[in-house]
């Protein structure tokens, strides 16, 4: 993103257990302080159907929600 690595991983509530499958959403780190929600977009699109999308302003995170398990898993293989 702007020429800088971001990291992506899974992300669950820590109330629930995984169930195989049914991951679609991304906890997203290393995004950089000056990112906007549309250029974030723009690197997860391709990939499948953004459902939703947030930046913690400041924070250098974010969370990425697919339609699918299988669009966040080809995000994460990238």
């Amino acid at each position: 993103m702007n020429g800088l690595t971001i990291e992506v991983e899974l992300y669950r509530k820590y109330t629930s257990k995984p169930v195989s499958g049914d991951m679609n959403a991304l906890f997203v780190r290393g995004i950089p302080s000056d990112a906007t929600e549309d250029e974030l977009l723009e690197e997860f699109k391709q990939y499948g159907l953004v459902k939703s999308l947030s930046i913690a302003s400041g924070k250098g995170f974010g969370y990425v929600l697919f339609d699918t398990c299988t669009q966040a898993e080809n995000a994460i293989i990238g």
